[in-house]
This record gives structure tokens, C-alpha cells and sequence, in this order.
């Protein structure tokens, strides 16, 4: 009772801090312990299968190392694995299946046609697209060009010895407009790089050696089944196990059954198992039962292990405690020094503070509704909803301020420009200047509805 009381209080008094400090002391009222139990009934699967892998051949291996492969069995092959109760993947090359086989990629050729030239060891040029000319680029395939003597001006080409009153002259660098492919070199095609010409490309699977090394590896699986229950004794809800999460281990373990044993009766489970729910005990035996054997009807499978886990708490108390005439109750996890309070003094108060803020403002009171929101924040004491009706009075407040500052605003710069007789441009400047004091007005005005509080303190202090 003691250690109890004493951690409730430290718990207690760092709320108060992470809060705010209450005015009125608690009353610790009682403590029950809530037992919990957890059940399981676990069975660990082993599938087992060969699989063939293969590797690249090398000379070092003679006739007398190439084996025919033979059936295997894969539950006579010693494999090491764990036999931790989850998911694993073992595998394991067996020694002695290794074979020599014909390079299924190449059809032991050592090589492949080339994909990218289809074995014609040339493709179409990428520059004439196979008509081996391409456009001149000095007179744009026209064959001619602008008389560089006259410019083909009207008023000088027909006097021009040099094109001859044509205005225009023959290109010099091509013959009718077009000149000899460079790529192909006037041919059409180009040689394919990838394969170099030859047509044909080593083979990547056996490096162009036209045989594999094939070999047997043994694959094994874990996998597990699971039926499992928990018994919540009165005053210990779901919410307390899902929040302190006290399944960390089991605390007992029953073995029921090896390797080589397949099925377990129900005269198995042991005494201390059986007598803390005796029916909804054999009804899960009976279900997992039933499932083990359908999943042992494949015969790669078979059951390495199957446990009955037990899992007993005794160390969760129920706390119950009165503050300011209302009882609350916080769940306490002794082991991990952790507490569980959903409803509590601090989140009471809010919601009252939230009613309250919310009644001033349907009232239609903005000043106090602000005043008192202000006030509660500073102490710490917010919430969302109370944020939200701030925002939404301060820019009511705002637009008031800009449509009543707005007139006079309007009325003393038309007076100013009428009064100085200034010009357009001399109006803009007299605006602007004008501006600026309302400007700060207003935003001085909302500044202060922001942080306005009254000169008066309320229930609960803030601590220092």
C-alpha cells in the first residue's frame, strides 16, 4: 500500500507540473490488483523442397567429379535451423549433386545471335537513314546560293559578271544540294557496335563456355500456427492491455511435442494449463488441432514443435482517488513504473473551461470571450476548439476595423488632393503616405485583442 501511494504521489505531483497546479489536495480512496492472463498454443512447421541452382563451369572439373543426379529426400539431409518460434528461410547446397549440363541460353554454343543487329553484323545508318546522302548544309539541299558578288539585289545583278544577272551561283560544297553520308561513308550501312560486326555476342550465363555446373540446394521454411486467448479479470479493459503492452515474453513455456511425433490428445496439456479455462482450453486445442493436420497433409511439411505459453500479470493495480468532489481512476503497471489516466483532474477542467469559452460565445460576448481564452492559455490551459473562436473573433474584429477605418481614410486623401490641387501621380504618393498611420492603427488594435487579459486571476494558478 505504501509503495503504492508513494509512486501515485510522484506520479501525481509531475502531472501537476507538466500541467498546471490544482488548488485542492486529493484524497487517495483504494487499490486492486487486476490479474491477466495470456494463452497460447503454438505449433512451429518446417517445408522442405530441392531446388536446382547452377554456376559457371570451369576446366578444373574432370569426368570423375560429374555426378547423375539421383532422388533425394529432403528430411534425410541434415540441415542446421533455428527453432525460434517465427518465420525463417535456411538453405543448404548438397554436396555431391553436382553435374555438367548443356548452357540452356546458348544451346551450348558459347554464343548468341546479336538482338540489337539480328545477326546481320550491319544496321541502316543513323545519319542518311540508308540513302547514303545527306542535305548540304550551306545551301539547305537548293544546290545554289545567293550571288556572293551582287546579294541578288535587283538594281546590280544584272551588270554582275559573276552570276550572270541570276542573282544566284552554284554551291561549291555539293552536287545538286546533297553530299556523301560521313557516317556510313556514302555505303548505306554502319557495323553494329555491339557485337562488333561478327553477328553473334558471348553468352552471359556460361561466359561463352557452352556448359553450367548444376547442383541440388536444400530449401527449408519455418513457418508457425497460432490459437491464442486472454482472460481480463473485472476493472482491466482492452485499452489497459493495448496500452502497457506487457507481453514482452512468455513466462512459461510447455513443450508438447518434437520432431518426431506428429499429433499430441488432449490428456498432453498439463494440469496448470488446463484448469484456468478448462472449455475454451479444448476448444482451441481441438481448432489448432485440426488445423495442424490439414497443413501436415502436404508431405514437404512437418511439424517440428508445438507449446502451450502461458503468460500471468499481477502486477496491475486499479487507483482509485477523489479530487474536488469527483472520483477519478488511473491504472498503474508496477514493473514499468507506468501510469494510465484517460480522464483525469487536468483534462476535466479543460472541458469546462471549453464549455464555458464556448457559452460566452454563443452569447455573442467577443471582448470577454477573448479576455478569458487569453487568460487560460497563459496558464497553459488550451484547446483547439478555443483557438478556433479566437482566430474567428480576431478577424471579425478585423474586418470591422478595416471597413469603419476605410471612409475616413478615403475622405481625408480626396481632401488633401483637392486642398494641394496635386496630379495623378501626386495623388498615389498622398495615398500611400495616408496609409500608413491607419495601417498601424489597426494592427495595434488586433495586437492588443490578442493578449488582452484581465486584471483579475482564476482558478487554477500557473506555476512559476
Amino acid at each position: 500500500m505504501t509503495d503504492l501511494k508513494t509512486s501515485f504521489d510522484r506520479w501525481f505531483k509531475g502531472e501537476m507540473k507538466k500541467n498546471f497546479l490544482l488548488s485542492e489536495p486529493f484524497i487517495f480512496a483504494s487499490q486492486n490488483l487486476l490479474k491477466y492472463k495470456f494463452i497460447a498454443l503454438t505449433s512451429l512447421f518446417q517445408k522442405r523442397s530441392i531446388i536446382e541452382a547452377e554456376r559457371e563451369y570451369h576446366l578444373s572439373y574432370t569426368p570423375a567429379d560429374w555426378n547423375v543426379n539421383k532422388s533425394l529426400d529432403p528430411w534425410q539431409i541434415d540441415i542446421s535451423y533455428s527453432t525460434d518460434f517465427k518465420q525463417q528461410h535456411f538453405e543448404k547446397e548438397i554436396a555431391g549433386t553436382e553435374r555438367v549440363i548443356e548452357c540452356y541460353s546458348c544451346s551450348g554454343a558459347g554464343k548468341n545471335t546479336c538482338s540489337n543487329c539480328g545477326g546481320k553484323r550491319e544496321l541502316k545508318c543513323s545519319t542518311c537513314y540508308g540513302s547514303c546522302q545527306v542535305k548540304c548544309g550551306s545551301c539547305s539541299g537548293r544546290g545554289n546560293i545567293t550571288c556572293n558578288n551582287c546579294y541578288g539585289r535587283a538594281e546590280s545583278k544584272y551588270n554582275c559578271t559573276r552570276c550572270g544577272g541570276r542573282g544566284i551561283i552554284s554551291c561549291a560544297n555539293c552536287q545538286n544540294g546533297y553530299l556523301t553520308c560521313s557516317g556510313c561513308s556514302g555505303r548505306g550501312m554502319v557495323r553494329c557496335k555491339t557485337c562488333n560486326g561478327n553477328g553473334e555476342i558471348k553468352c552471359n550465363k556460361c561466359n561463352g563456355k557452352g556448359r553450367l555446373i548444376e547442383y541440388d540446394i536444400l530449401n527449408a521454411e519455418n513457418f508457425v500456427s497460432t490459437e491464442h486467448f486472454d482472460l481480463l479479470e473485472d476493472g482491466l479493459k482492452r485499452e489497459h492491455v493495448n496500452f502497457f503492452k506487457p507481453l514482452a515474453a512468455l513466462e512459461e513455456r510447455f513443450n508438447l511435442i518434437d520432431i518426431n511425433r506428429e499429433t499430441i490428445n488432449i490428456e498432453d496439456i498439463p494440469q496448470k494449463i488446463l484448469k484456468i479455462q478448462p472449455d475454451k482450453i479444448k476448444e482451441i486445442f481441438q481448432g489448432h488441432l485440426a488445423k495442424s493436420l490439414e497443413i501436415l497433409k502436404n508431405h514437404s511439411c512437418r511439424k517440428l514443435e508445438m507449446v502451450f505459453g502461458v503468460v500471468s500479470i499481477d502486477e496491475l493495480y486499479k487507483i482509485a482517488y477523489t479530487y474536488g468532489g469527483k472520483s477519478f481512476e488511473v491504472t498503474f503497471f508496477k514493473s514499468e513504473d507506468c501510469f494510465y489516466a484517460p480522464e483525469n483532474p487536468w483534462e476535466d477542467f479543460r472541458k469546462n473551461v471549453a464549455c464555458e469559452i464556448e457559452q460566452h460565445h454563443k452569447k455573442g460576448n467577443k471582448m470577454a470571450t477573448l479576455q478569458k481564452i487569453n487568460l487560460y492559455k497563459k496558464m497553459n490551459i488550451s484547446t483547439v476548439r478555443t483557438e478556433v473562436i479566437k482566430e474567428e473573433i480576431l478577424q471579425s474584429y478585423a474586418k470591422r476595423d478595416v471597413l469603419i477605418l476605410i471612409l475616413p481614410y478615403l475622405l481625408s486623401g480626396i481632401v488633401l488632393g483637392l486642398m494641394f490641387k496635386v496630379d495623378k501621380d501626386g495623388l498615389v504618393v498622398v495615398f500611400i503616405l495616408n496609409i500608413i498611420p491607419f495601417a498601424w492603427i489597426i494592427y495595434k488594435r488586433h495586437k492588443r485583442r490578442r493578449d488582452k487579459i484581465p486584471p483579475m486571476r482564476l482558478y487554477p494558478r500557473k506555476i512559476k
